[in-house]
């Protein structure tokens, strides 16, 4: 009896040590899908802006876009 006993700790020490990791890997991928969500943002303000000063060249001053581009 005492080694079954010790076998299903084991087990029981095991399947917490893959319960753990699984939690820690569904963390991972929320930080890293929160990241990815901040970066496209970044890259979406960075977008606008540059569209923007283009317009904005391009009424005031038309001749230097073609520059730009």
């Amino acid at each position: 009896m005492h080694n079954i006993s010790k076998v299903k700790q084991k087990l029981t020490e095991k399947e917490i040590r893959i319960l753990h990791q699984e939690k820690h890997d569904d963390v991972l991928e929320v930080t890293f899908s929160i990241q990815n969500l901040e970066d496209r943002l970044i890259i979406g303000e960075q977008a606008l802006e540059i569209a923007i000063l283009r317009d904005l060249i391009k009424k005031k001053n038309p001749h230097l876009l073609t520059k730009l581009k």
